[in-house]
């Protein structure tokens, strides 16, 4: 089962003035003119801060029956359920691949990753099911 994550308006705020700021200070370098170098830098910055908020805005989670992958733009990342100890809701704002604030915690043996799925009881349900299946 595949889900789209969920984006809190929050972060769709930060994430729309960080491209908006990027890209206009990058045009303004580029129309006022000046050096070439600076040229180059700002369109190098532009194409880093699309590809940036290409990554925060393109993710997905897909579910199987032995793991579910997290998949960020091209980046994708594989986690099989007989290594999650416990998994529930819970809210905070820590770097993971969450991209809201209501987010599922995800214990394993090496660490704790956040998710945000749009469904998010539903993921939870299958995180949950397809542990307890695999013991």
């Amino acid at each position: 089962m595949k889900y789209k994550t969920h984006i809190d308006s929050l972060y769709c705020i930060i994430i729309t003035c960080f491209f908006a700021m990027s890209f206009s200070l990058c045009v303004s370098v580029i129309l006022i003119g000046g050096n070439i170098a600076y040229r180059i830098i700002s369109i190098t910055i532009m194409l880093l801060v699309a590809i940036v908020c290409y990554l925060f805005c393109e993710r997905q989670y897909l579910f199987t029956d032995n793991y579910f992958e997290v998949k960020i733009g091209f980046i994708k990342k594989r986690y099989y359920y007989s290594e999650i100890q416990k998994c529930f809701i819970t809210e905070n704002n820590r770097l993971s691949y969450a991209t809201s604030m209501k987010r599922i915690c995800i214990k394993k043996n090496d660490g704790t990753i956040y998710i945000s799925p749009e469904n998010i009881n539903e993921a939870l349900l299958i995180l949950i099911n397809r542990r307890v299946h695999d013991l």
